[in-house]
């Protein structure tokens, strides 16, 4: 079992086209394709697949509404309009009926392409070569021009379980609330929050109903085609799967890299531990669940004392203006100080460059400030202490 603690991510970047196929029949060449398995209690916890398609392919696949392309279920494009003439590479995710199709290669992933390539030469009815049993979360293309993109419902869907009657009716709300923010064009982001906020929650309860009956159509279609070609449903002995929330690709990707950590009980962080070259610190990884961000939290490791505080606002403020990412803060009442990072998620588990960036980029501005503010803390002048770290001359600071 790879000698890894749950959750973790395994990854495989096929050498060959792969084939799929549409609900006639009709094959469909996926190139440059990767697929991403999340394990987590030594079973498949998610499941997606990222790949390109030739112009002509994606124009059939986009006029079919294959891979759960629903028109009515996209966001607004971002950048340049797609050129057809050009390929396109989509993000989707499998239905989590046909999670235990993948339970024999959570020891080698890299089996899954002969696996895959054999049943595409025997048959083009299994529920992992069907198009409708992915559901595309991403659409992007690169051009002269920029990067296109857009984004469906099923990215801002948390599926936490195999069949549609068991999504919880909130996770299904705040989805809806937040496609149509997707939706909601640039140019109102003058507009009042506060009214804009009640707009999209009146919005979404009159829409939620049809879009329900619209994505219960899709899941029960998905579910009746399994039952019609006589396969036994592969998660009739098997527990309820969720996707992996972003907290679990966190720790995931710190199993992978070597670090130790600990989830915090009750609460949506985990708190892991920094070794740097200047001295250690705690950093706290939270997930805010209004805002879809994942923030990092390094912990500074000392109190401020009373009588340096102003000077160490002094240094934070100074610092803080240099700084392109995240920023120091200070509590002025009791002293504490840490430095803050954030990452916005988007409703989807973020990757692990991703994660790297946040912690690496968190951990390597706390430790390189850190000896500027043990200086302060011990009277040292601001603007020296910050020419110190920063390798500037005090006058220069000014």
């Amino acid at each position: 079992m790879n000698n890894r603690i749950d959750p973790f991510k395994l990854s495989h970047q096929f050498s060959k086209p792969l084939l799929m196929f549409d609900v006639q029949g009709a094959s469909r060449q996926l190139t440059d394709v990767r697929m991403e398995l999340v394990v987590r209690d030594e079973a498949p916890g998610g499941v997606s697949l990222i790949f390109h398609l030739a112009p002509q392919i994606y124009n059939e696949i986009d006029k079919a509404e294959e891979f759960n392309l629903v028109t009515a279920l996209r966001e607004e494009v971002s950048g340049p309009p797609f050129n057809s003439h050009r390929e396109v590479t989509i993000e989707a995710r499998l239905h989590p009926q046909f999670y235990p199709f993948l339970s024999p290669f959570i020891q080698d992933l890299s089996q899954i392409e002969p696996f895959l390539h054999d049943l595409a030469r025997q048959t083009a009815d299994h529920p992992l070569l069907s198009t409708s049993s992915w559901f595309a979360t991403e659409v992007t293309q690169t051009g002269l021009r920029g990067v296109s993109r857009y984004r469906t419902f099923w990215r801002r869907l948390r599926i936490s379980s195999n069949t549609f009657d068991r999504i919880q009716q909130g996770d299904f709300q705040q989805a809806i609330q937040e496609f149509i923010r997707g939706k909601i064009n640039l140019e109102l982001v003058q507009y009042p929050q506060e009214l804009l906020d009640e707009d999209v929650r009146q919005f979404a309860d009159q829409i939620s109903q049809a879009t329900a009956e619209s994505v219960r159509e899709i899941f029960m279609s998905v579910e009746e085609e399994l039952s019609s070609e006589g396969e036994e449903d592969p998660t009739d002995d098997a527990d309820e799967i969720d996707w992996i929330d972003p907290l679990d690709a966190v720790a995931a990707y710190l199993n992978e890299d070597g670090w130790s950590w600990r989830r915090q009980e009750g609460e949506d962080s985990l708190i892991t531990g920094v070794a740097g070259e200047n001295g250690s610190f705690l950093c706290q990884i939270v997930w805010d669940v209004a805002n879809r961000y994942l923030i990092a939290y390094a912990a500074l490791p000392i109190i401020t004392d009373p009588q340096h505080r102003s000077a160490m606002m002094e240094f934070v403020t100074r610092a803080n203006y240099g700084l392109l990412i995240g920023a120091f803060e200070l509590d002025l009442d009791n002293g504490e100080l840490r430095f803050r990072n954030t990452l916005y998620t988007d409703l989807a588990y973020p990757s692990s460059q991703q994660i790297a960036e946040l912690l690496y980029t968190t951990a390597s501005v706390t430790d390189d400030y850190l000896p500027g503010i043990l200086q302060v803390n011990d009277g040292i002048a601001p603007q020296i202490a910050l020419s110190a770290v920063e390798g500037t001359s005090a006058e220069t600071v000014e």
